[in-house]
């Protein structure tokens, strides 16, 4: 369990972004599915999220959070 949002970050690159380890809720009674994401600030300052398939918009993320 993470106390504090900074716990969940394993590394920092101003160039690359940061990796953040939490657990996410499946909403299958008490269980949770480990998550490793990867952030970055992408060109013009866009935030972005790694996803399968490359780097993608922030709201991308949350999208695939909520699904």
């Amino acid at each position: 369990m993470i106390s504090s949002p900074l716990d969940g970050i394993r590394s920092w690159d101003h160039e690359q972004g940061f990796e953040y380890y939490w657990d996410k809720e499946t909403g299958e009674g008490a269980g949770t599915q480990p998550r490793r994401d990867c952030f970055r600030l992408g060109p013009d300052n866009a935030r972005q999220w790694h996803a399968e398939t490359g780097w993608s918009p922030y709201s991308d993320y949350l999208r695939s959070l909520a699904n």
